[in-house]
């Protein structure tokens, strides 16, 4: 990674480990110094040096309104950071990665974590062999052309005796290899007659009790 580092051209945010042991050289002096130059100020303004175990490390400047410290990193660091942090959150994506090191690291790049993602065997293959989504599965029933069609007519207007109303039950069965219809018609005094509607109650009970239902 770190070969790969080098050859891209003009990437001011990866810095060698002799580019990174210069400018901790540069700062030290342009703070030594007691007239500086605009060179030495523009350098104070981004980077800054702390020691850290012994070891000299280079940092953004600390300001009154940020107190958090900011590292920058070398490129023979890049990989230990960013594979540490890899594995500690479960193998996340870059997203996440870039969230962990931002809270530490100053200069280290979205194009620098997809470089190292890419060399990270078990999330490769994660990514060759994509997860395959939910299919659902039609439901297919013989019955699945059966229905009932139950009509109450009204002839209170033109009773026939005491009876003044009419049941007309349609039934429609497929069944295998034939469609059947039955029509049953059940003649009644009243709408609350229970007992005029019991045949044909019963014919659904004995003879068509649908094993699935639309309702609408």
């Amino acid at each position: 990674m770190t070969t790969v580092l080098h050859e891209k051209p003009n990437n001011s945010f990866i810095l060698s480990k002799d580019k990174y042991i210069a400018i901790i050289e540069d700062v030290k002096q342009a703070k030594a110094k007691q007239t500086k130059k605009t060179v030495d100020y523009r350098r104070l303004n981004k980077y800054d040096v702390i020691e850290v175990d012994g070891k000299e490390k280079l940092i953004v400047p600390l300001t009154e309104d940020n107190g958090a410290i900011l590292y920058y990193v070398h490129s023979e660091e890049l990989f230990d950071l960013i594979n540490e942090t890899h594995l500690k959150i479960g193998h996340g994506g870059r997203t996440r990665i870039e969230k962990e090191l931002k809270r530490k690291y100053k200069n280290i790049t979205k194009e620098i974590i997809t470089m190292y993602l890419r060399l990270c065997k078990p999330c490769q293959t994660k990514l060759s062999n994509p997860k395959k989504g939910l299919v659902s599965k039609h439901l297919i029933f013989k019955e699945f052309n059966s229905r009932c069609q139950v009509d109450l007519i009204d002839m209170q207007s033109n009773p026939d005796g005491k009876y003044k109303f009419i049941l007309s039950l349609q039934v429609y069965t497929q069944l295998p290899g034939s469609f059947n219809q039955v029509h049953i018609v059940a003649s009644f005094g009243n709408q609350k007659s229970r007992r005029s509607c019991l045949p044909a109650a019963g014919y659904l009970h004995d003879y068509w009790c649908p094993k699935c239902a639309s309702i609408r």
